[in-house]
């Protein structure tokens, strides 16, 4: 696949709000972990699927890079929503990227928070650059352990897609589908051109912003 931005989110790990009301920490994304994922690939307009994971110590550069990790709800600049906060204090464990998120006093920043704290958004989700030369592929392409990546942001959600990371004493039910896919038998979504970022239709986008304020589009 080309270097397109990808997105993961992930599920059954510690995520927390700190005492100071506004930082939410937790695994970002774990180590040695498969995952069945799938992705639209804009050149054969077709979805990819295969298993993925990432390696030991595939953030190490996106860290040691100093270069700020902005966070956002539910990857919100994909609909043109501003950052929710920043990212701070990353590093790598045993079990995965670590890391804080630092949650503005903004609108969005306030219903996010409110919304963690009730259990909606328990989730971390990240979006990544694959690293050329740094994705070990199988012969037959059904799995891909991603050796690097360049980290480029950081987002809370409330659907879990891939096994790994979830607020802390948050819990919910396991959903083990990748955030990109969709039905690809859906005529009336294969009639519209994906967007070449997100691989997300017009259709799709909508859908997922109705999704997440459902009481506005009743």
């Amino acid at each position: 696949m080309s270097a397109e931005l990808l997105w993961r989110s992930f599920e059954n790990a510690d995520l927390e709000v700190r005492k100071d009301g506004r930082t939410v920490y937790g695994l970002f994304a774990p180590f040695d972990t498969p995952a069945d994922v799938a992705d639209f690939n804009p050149k054969t307009r077709s979805i990819e699927r295969y298993q993925e994971e990432f390696g030991t110590g595939a953030f190490t550069r996106s860290i040691n890079s100093g270069r700020p990790i902005r966070a956002y709800a539910e990857h919100g600049h994909r609909f043109g929503r501003l950052p929710i906060g920043q990212v701070r204090n990353m590093e790598q464990q045993s079990v995965g990227l670590v890391g804080e998120v630092y949650v503005s006093e903004t609108p969005d920043g306030e219903e996010a928070l409110t919304l963690t704290r009730d259990g909606i958004l328990g989730h971390f989700s990240i979006g990544f650059l694959p690293v050329k030369g740094k994705d070990e592929w199988s012969a037959d392409r059904t799995h891909v352990r991603r050796s690097e990546v360049n980290l480029q942001e950081v987002s809370i959600v409330h659907a879990p897609a891939y096994a790994g990371a979830e607020i802390a004493g948050v819990r919910s039910q396991h959903l083990p589908t990748s955030i990109t896919a969709f039905d690809p038998h859906s005529q009336e979504l294969a009639e519209e051109t994906p967007d070449p970022v997100s691989g997300l239709t017009p259709m799709q986008a909508r859908a997922r912003i109705a999704a997440l304020n459902p009481r506005k589009y009743q």
